[in-house]
């Protein structure tokens, strides 16, 4: 069973052993331009102070993932997050789906906000049909300040809910704006 748990101090060793052999090109694919190449311990321990949540990825209680909400905005009632990260071992087994199926729960269930966004490169197809396949939407493209074209997509807390239902046959979420009455 998938949980989302938070990061803690102990996990920043995992998470730099994934990108060892990894490039600047991944680190940007990964984080945009929040962190400098090579990932250093105190480039995490930074984002963990400045971050509004980040979490670990948990299966059979080991870290396999790392996902970050990196801002709520009650004005607009929406979250960004960003972050999202598994294991080079583990990609491509449909684990990241499930993981960020549950986070989404989550972030819905525990802060009053009814839009999820996120940035992704677009030559970032995997990360993209995972996106997709959780039912987030293309809402706009546009070439970033360091050169590369990156897509916004949102997923709104009723289309989620929504898709929740009909998935598992159940009824609308209690507390679901467009439950029926």
């Amino acid at each position: 069973m998938i949980q989302i748990l938070p990061f803690e101090v102990p996990d920043i060793e995992t998470l730099l052993a994934w990108h060892e052999a990894r490039d600047a090109h991944f680190l940007m694919q990964w984080a945009g331009s929040k962190y400098e190449f090579p990932l250093t311990t105190a480039q995490i321990r930074q984002s963990m102070e400045r971050a509004a949540a980040l979490y670990k990825i948990v299966l059979q209680d080991e870290m396999i993932g790392t996902i970050q909400l990196i801002s709520i905005d009650s004005g607009t009632a929406s979250a960004h997050f960003g972050g999202f990260l598994f294991n080079p071992s583990l990609q491509g087994k449909g684990w990241g789906t499930k993981a960020l199926n549950l986070f989404c729960l989550q972030v819905f269930e525990a802060y009053l906000i009814d839009r999820l966004t996120l940035y992704v490169y677009a030559f970032n197809q995997s990360a993209i049909r995972c996106y997709l396949k959780n039912g987030f939407s293309i809402c706009r493209q546009f070439t970033a300040d360091n050169g590369y074209e990156t897509i916004m997509m949102e997923l709104q807390r009723a289309d989620f809910f929504s898709r929740q239902s009909a998935q598992k046959g159940n009824p609308q979420k209690p507390g679901d704006p467009n439950a029926a009455a």
